[in-house]
């Protein structure tokens, strides 16, 4: 389990690399969402509730780049929920990528640039994006369903792959 000095190292990382900084990934982005936030909250509220509260802080946190870069700023505004709720699949398997690593930051950041990448970038337009996007949404409704029947069996939740607290039980969808 991670102490504190490492915690505020984290949050201080994240928290510094502000939307716009630059880079396809800026450096400490994942840090700050799953390493800290996505972290503290999981021990707290289980894996679930932490995915979808990191997804609230992490949409946020993106908004200015709709001011900021011109590719966001040619959104049609019919497009907003939908660029939301991706935000949202992706924290839900951003948590589960996170959980499987054992509590990896380099694994989120890693799957988080191949992800702008084949959705983000100027290579990755039209249909390369839409398919990548599509496939996030539907692992992420996946490993919903998976945590909604393991929570109705009382099982702990797969998609922690087999994490627990310090001396506890496995966590469980909600806890």
């Amino acid at each position: 389990m991670a102490g504190p000095v490492r915690d505020q190292r984290v949050a201080v990382g994240g928290a510094a690399d502000a939307p716009g900084s630059g880079g396809a990934q800026r450096p400490g982005e994942e840090g700050g969402w799953r390493g800290f936030a996505q972290e503290q909250l999981q021990a707290r509220h289980g894996p679930v509730r932490a995915a979808l509260l990191t997804a609230v802080g992490w949409a946020v946190w993106h908004a200015p780049l709709f001011v900021i870069l011109a590719t966001f700023r040619g959104f049609r505004p019919a497009v907003l929920p939908g660029f939301f709720l991706g935000m949202v699949a992706g924290a839900v398997v951003l948590a589960f990528v996170y959980n499987a690593a054992g509590g990896g930051v380099a694994a989120a950041a890693c799957w988080h640039v191949a992800y702008n990448l084949s959705s983000a970038s100027a290579a990755a337009s039209g249909t390369v994006a839409a398919v990548s996007t599509a496939v996030v949404m539907l692992w992420a409704v996946a490993l919903l369903v998976m945590a909604w029947r393991a929570a109705r069996r009382g099982a702990p939740w797969p998609l922690l792959a087999g994490r627990r607290r310090a001396g506890s039980e496995p966590l469980t969808l909600v806890s």
